[in-house]
């Protein structure tokens, strides 16, 4: 069998996931913002719309290198290609594994966020990247994205010192 599990970040998901490690690891307010800080600089939510994938191959081994070329994501009529990926998911899959791909937020030319007055996004991934799949032309995944606003998790001290190494940057 083939298991797999991808998760689109929305911010209300992001804001879930930090109240839950809050809750669960009994954390001060401080020790949440430094938490929020960190997962908001690894995700880079305000460049890019993320995806986690999670494998679990039980079935013959995965080649699904380059990867990024299995994935493509509409954003309405737009289609995209991935700008990063985690680069282990080129080495041959037998097992679990998990990563994180990223597509961009922006459109390149006109600098527009892609997800404004859009009301679905669809990832689809080439049927090719297992023999148990190859009898799909795609697998499909489509999440609602009317709601989701990642400027509201830019609020705080979390969003002060992500501004702060924006400035530093620059």
């Amino acid at each position: 069998f083939l298991d797999l599990k991808v998760t689109y970040y929305s911010a209300e998901y992001v804001e879930a996931l930090v109240q839950s490690e809050a809750q669960k690891n009994l954390w001060t307010q401080d020790e949440m913002d430094r938490y929020k800080y960190q997962l908001l600089k690894t995700l880079k939510l305000n460049e890019c719309i993320v995806f986690h994938f999670e494998f679990d191959n039980a079935g013959s081994t995965m080649h699904m290198a380059p990867f990024d070329s299995f994935l493509t994501l509409w954003v309405g009529k737009k289609k995209l290609s991935p700008v990063d990926y985690d680069k282990r998911f080129n080495f041959a899959l037998g097992g679990k594994r998990d990563c994180m791909v990223w597509f961009p937020r922006y459109d390149e030319k006109t600098d527009k966020p892609l997800l404004e007055k859009v009301l679905t996004v669809k990832l689809d991934i080439l049927g090719g990247i297992s023999p148990i799949t190859t009898n799909r032309q795609f697998l499909s995944f489509i999440w609602d994205v009317t709601k989701d606003n990642p400027q509201r998790l830019y609020q705080g001290k979390a969003a002060s010192r992500l501004e702060l190494d924006r400035l530093i940057a620059r």
